[in-house]
């Protein structure tokens, strides 16, 4: 599995000195990391567009014009709620204001070998060991690890190319399958059909309306009446779990 980490600080020493760490964990344990770095927020905002760009940030707390704290609440709120954010900073005073964006961990300057490494070997084994990453092989050929937690609806688009449509908060996916097919993958995950041609995240349902249902960013999912009652009480059950009283 390749991990896409971002560095962010505005001391370029500093991004040299951790890129060679990780570089040198990549190949103590043999495993596959690409890495970028940026020397401010706004410059890594315009290279995260998208849930899962990125899977491990390392980001600092004092930079010019967007501190840290802000840039992770920035990308958690509008862009990816799910990936693991840790900071590294000189600031020890910092850590409580930064518990409200909800780090995996905070680290101080300066940062040692073994420091570093165990807090690699954390994520890596949440990051494989969780049931809701599955990979997409899109229709223009390029791979990709997709938090399904993330994912709106699945739709089918052409039934006779079993051809699919997986739709994120930004964007949309093709990729070749069939709803039969991710319906049986996301078993243990909240999705159901509301129609032969959709499987919905009962987590990204707004609400239901009439013989439509009405997703987190507004699109309108056609709901059949012989699947309205299961969605239904499956929306229900799936809110309680949440403690969400939003039907």
């Amino acid at each position: 599995m390749n991990y896409r980490i971002a560095i962010c600080d505005d001391d370029a020493l500093f991004i040299e000195q951790t890129t060679k760490l990780i570089l040198n964990y990549q190949f103590e344990r043999n495993t596959d990391f690409t890495i970028s770095s940026f020397k401010n927020g706004k410059n890594l905002l315009s290279n995260f567009k998208n849930s899962g760009d990125f899977q491990i940030l390392f980001l600092d707390i004092e930079m010019p014009e967007l501190n840290g704290i802000e840039l992770a609440s920035i990308i958690r709120t509008s862009i990816d709620r799910h990936v693991f954010i840790v900071f590294i900073s000189s600031y020890p005073e910092y850590m409580h204001e930064s518990f409200k964006v909800h780090p995996y961990n905070y680290l101080q300057k300066p940062i040692s070998r073994n420091t570093l490494f165990s807090v690699l070997d954390e994520i890596r084994l949440d990051l494989d060991d969780t049931d809701c990453y599955f990979t997409i092989d899109s229709v223009d050929k390029v791979s990709e690890v997709v938090n399904f937690n993330d994912v709106l609806y699945i739709e089918n688009i052409d039934s006779k190319k079993s051809l699919l449509s997986f739709c994120l908060p930004n964007r949309k996916i093709s990729a070749r399958g069939t709803i039969k097919d991710w319906t049986q993958k996301l078993n243990h995950l909240p999705f159901q059909k509301c129609h032969n041609s959709f499987l919905t995240n009962l987590t990204h349902i707004h609400y239901f309306s009439g013989s439509e249902l009405v997703m987190d960013n507004a699109d309108k999912l056609p709901l059949s009446r012989r699947m309205k009652k299961n969605i239904e009480t499956a929306y229900q059950r799936q809110m309680i779990l949440n403690n969400s009283g939003r039907f």
